[in-house]
């Protein structure tokens, strides 16, 4: 078969090309990022995080949870693999966190997706840090995400959901913005800031996608900090 080249396609050729190499150029080099145990498996236990996660919580605080481990009467089941990461807040001003180590780095000025599912226990039974009162922990909370170069540091704040409070699985979505180059990641659970206060509540997380580049900051309209929700097609 004969192809025929006409002056309007090679006009269109030369007007393309130069916005494909712009795009291209700028994502050639830019690698995914696969977290390790994205899916937070691990044995279901209290007090311990999963394995290429490290607590990063504070001094004489416990550690997150490995759920369904049959404390605190959680009994949400995982969205994706057997287990799932659960944390809480509290009202004595501390709350859960935990970090795992890049590979590779997060690039400074590269503009990453990332998705990771979340939820909220209807029950999860524990005690004050003020009253020592028996309390159900389940005022919402959002969950916060930070870049820094070690495990644990929080040099920036990348992006922040809404306030989870419902009980079935929610996909969301990020766009990561980092400033400079970053070994690792942290996840927190924490205060919604408009209450003021610190107080009791429960955030459980598993299913974290890739950080897939999507381009360069200074071609992308900045994105919000603020993480959507995924709207999930209903089979």
């Amino acid at each position: 078969m004969r192809i025929i080249i006409t002056k309007e396609m090679q006009y269109l050729s030369k007007l393309c090309l130069p916005v494909f190499l712009f795009f291209g150029l700028n994502l050639c080099g830019q690698k995914t990022i696969s977290l390790k145990n994205p899916s937070f498996e691990g044995k279901p236990t209290m007090s311990d995080v999963p394995g290429n996660w490290r607590d990063c919580g504070f001094p004489g605080e416990s550690a997150p949870d490995v759920q369904p481990c049959g404390a605190f009467e959680v009994t949400t089941i995982a969205s994706d693999g057997d287990t799932y990461l659960g944390m809480v807040t509290r009202d004595n001003d501390t709350w859960e966190k935990v970090g795992t180590k890049l590979s590779p780095k997060m690039e400074a000025g590269v503009v990453y997706e990332f998705s990771i599912q979340l939820c909220q226990s209807e029950t999860y039974q524990s005690a004050s840090r003020l009253t020592g009162e028996p309390t159900n922990f389940i005022t919402p909370v959002v969950l916060r995400i930070f870049g820094g170069n070690s495990y644990c540091e929080k040099e920036q704040m990348l992006g922040v959901s809404p306030p989870i409070d419902h009980a079935e699985w929610g996909t969301y979505r990020f766009t990561l913005s980092p400033q400079q180059e970053y070994s690792h990641l942290l996840l927190e659970a924490y205060y919604v800031t408009a209450r003021g206060l610190a107080y009791c509540g429960n955030l459980l997380v598993d299913n974290a996608s890739d950080l897939v580049p999507i381009g360069r900051s200074e071609t992308i309209e900045r994105a919000s900090l603020v993480g959507e929700r995924v709207e999930e097609t209903r089979k």
